[in-house]
């Protein structure tokens, strides 16, 4: 029996067979955890201790990797790879087949394996994806690997990140500032386990989410396809990989006042200077198919708070900005831009990372930092985005921004890029599997929020489980 004695400051009196013997400090018998134990003690669940539905509860690589790292090779998973939605392949990072293979052997991991982060964020976890055979990762990671036959792996991850099971990996984990967890006491979590088929309803739910972001990819992949034929991208590219010496020899005629630093005239962006100019007929330049919106938001109107689109909630491998709500006496100075639906957000400082996002129906008159220059298309919406996140486009801006200490490009400069001239019905072509590709993620998004939330009624004792029964 536990007894609260005191809230302010925190007492609670417990008898002897609610305390565990392998930790006896007072954070770890907090009422709060007491309440959570208590409850998942739900008649209609089974209570199951994690290490008996996995075969593996393991470390990932514990050395350091001094070298080894490649452009294309096996994907080296690290805690920002990591979030509520599964895991993020933006800014993924590769090592050669041989250190996946013979140094860091032991830290292989798969699809279908369960990854948990141990450090920091201690319990958020993500559930490995088929988009690669093998996987390693860093030792800031945990990597679980669930028994089927006795837990739905979709299901447990889902668990793992609901309310309960973040509470559970708090008062396991350790650490007054910075928290972490053994792999002992991640054994250790208590997991409440339902009927097979409801576990299944609720994981089928998590794999459909998958499913639609899988040919959300392959969407994005044909429309950059039809793109790149289409302008001939292949040619152009080869211009940037050219020659990049340190001393270049310019002709004097082609030298601008306005930029006199040697980065700008590299042979390969002279090259490109000449490439445009004897094709002059098959470019435009961006300022021809958009415009630059000076329009500013004004915060009074607001209410309370608003959803704030910064370079930190845009997700820079989708393109899809992450609901922001700031208050309004909150907001930072930067917080200045009216933005409104199908424009594009094109950040303007560090360009080689493609900050470039579409303006959906959720952020329609919302605001944006200053650091976003907001285009408002001529051409369809989701085409113009695909062309601007192309590595024509990329490398075009960082020409520009070379040459300085702070990579940021100017909004009248950007206006100023070259984009090839593409016939109208490939446009639209491009635009609708682009806004195809927006929309299944957007669907994969919701099914994962009722997935987590059927977790969560679940628990509560709230579940209906007529929601099963009619699906079969």
């Amino acid at each position: 029996m536990v007894k609260v004695l005191s809230n302010k400051p925190s007492i609670t009196l417990a008898e002897k067979k609610d305390l565990s013997i392998k930790n006896l400090t007072a954070d770890f018998h907090k009422v709060e955890y007491y309440e959570i134990h208590k409850k998942i003690e739900n008649p209609n669940l089974n209570i199951k201790y994690l290490k008996d539905l996995v075969t593996k509860i393991s470390l990932g690589n514990t050395g350091k990797i001094m070298d080894g790292y490649v452009d294309n090779g096996v994907p080296y998973l690290t805690t920002k790879n990591i979030t509520e939605n599964g895991v993020d392949f933006s800014r993924l990072t590769f090592i050669t087949k041989e250190i996946h293979n013979n140094k860091l052997k032991n830290s292989k991991v798969y699809p279908k394996d369960i990854l948990y982060n141990k450090s920091g964020n201690v319990g958020l976890s993500a559930i490995i994806p088929n988009d690669y055979e093998e996987y390693n990762l860093v030792s800031d990671l945990i990597y679980i690997r669930p028994i089927e036959e006795k837990v739905d792996p979709n299901y447990l991850v889902l668990y793992l990140n609901s309310s309960v099971g973040k509470k559970l990996s708090e008062q396991q984990a350790g650490g007054a500032i910075f928290q972490h967890i053994s792999i002992y006491d991640v054994g250790d979590l208590r997991v409440s386990i339902p009927s097979k088929s409801i576990q299944t309803y609720i994981g089928n739910k998590a794999r459909k989410a998958e499913q639609l972001k899988a040919e959300s990819k392959q969407l994005k992949a044909e429309a950059q396809k039809i793109l790149s034929r289409a302008s001939a991208e292949e040619d152009l590219l080869k211009i940037f990989r050219g020659n990049d010496t340190l001393v270049t020899w310019t002709d004097q005629g082609i030298i601008q006042t306005r930029r006199l630093d040697a980065d700008f005239y590299k042979e390969k962006y002279v090259n490109f200077d000449e490439y445009i100019y004897q094709n002059k007929d098959n470019f435009i330049k961006l300022k021809d198919i958009a415009s630059l919106s000076k329009q500013r938001a004004d915060l009074s109107k607001y209410g309370e708070k608003f959803l704030y689109l910064d370079i930190s909630s845009l997700n820079e491998d989708t393109g899809i900005f992450e609901k922001n709500e700031i208050f309004i006496n909150e907001a930072p100075s930067r917080a200045q831009k009216l933005v409104l639906l199908d424009e594009i957000l094109v950040s303007t400082v560090r360009p080689n990372r493609k900050g470039i996002g579409i303006v959906t129906q959720e952020f329609d008159q919302q605001v944006a930092s200053t650091g976003f220059a907001i285009l408002q298309p001529k051409v369809n919406s989701y085409f113009l985005l695909s062309l601007l996140r192309s590595d024509f486009v990329t490398n075009q801006l960082i020409r520009i921004t070379s040459g300085g200490l702070y990579p940021a490009i100017g909004e009248e400069e950007l206006m100023e890029i070259y984009v090839p001239i593409i016939a109208k019905d490939i446009m639209i072509q491009i635009g609708e599997k682009m806004k195809l590709y927006f929309s299944n993620l957007e669907k994969s998004k919701t099914l994962l929020l009722e997935a987590k939330q059927d977790v969560e009624s679940l628990i509560e004792g709230k579940f209906d489980e007529r929601k099963v029964a009619e699906i079969k």
